[in-house]
């Protein structure tokens, strides 16, 4: 019934002109999400990342100086504390327009600054590149038979021991074995 329901009254125009949406119900957060994927998927190739732009540089600055390659759809400076963060975001209707923009303003001076024009890629696409491009560390344990085998140096800062005899480790089962700097 709820089925018959979408298909029957969704899109259809009142008449006031407005559109009436027929769905099932998603909660807010739901629909914020959704709302979220769909303009990201609408912006990924067409929004580009602008660095070392200079602290004179606002919106309407940065929107006029990209305007020749095409239509923006929108123009942001990141400002913190009433300063410029000295990058910002412009976003092209088109993918074009925005390899266009590229490659006519990556290194360019504006405001006697090179600037750098470049894709933005979203976080997490980032740190999943980084990811596969470095591995992550894994810290070494160093185990009871390695601490057996080394020995103890009472050296410091490159200095060498005065007696070369190796120091037994013992360990005593009711305690931890620690560390001793003598």
């Amino acid at each position: 019934m709820a089925q018959t329901a979408i298909a029957k009254l969704n899109g259809i125009s009142l008449d006031d002109g407005k559109q009436l949406c027929v769905c099932f119900f998603k909660n807010k957060k739901d629909r914020e999400e959704e709302l979220r994927t769909a303009y990201i998927k609408s912006c990924e190739d067409r929004n580009l990342y602008i660095s070392n732009l200079d602290e004179s540089i606002d919106d309407e600055k940065l929107k006029e100086a990209f305007s020749h390659y095409g239509k923006i759809t929108s123009a942001k400076v990141m400002i913190k504390h009433g300063r410029s963060q000295g990058y910002g975001f412009v976003c092209f209707s088109t993918a074009d327009e925005a390899n266009k923009a590229i490659n006519e303003m990556n290194g360019k001076e504006l405001c006697l600054k090179p600037i750098f024009v470049t894709i933005n890629k979203r976080s997490r696409q980032t740190r999943a590149s980084s990811c596969n491009r470095y591995p992550p560390r894994i810290p070494t344990i160093r185990t009871l038979s390695t601490a057996r085998s080394q020995p103890q140096s009472q050296s410091y800062y490159g200095l060498q021991p005065l007696n070369n005899t190796r120091r037994q480790v013992t360990v005593n089962r009711q305690y931890p074995l620690r560390a001793r700097f003598d």
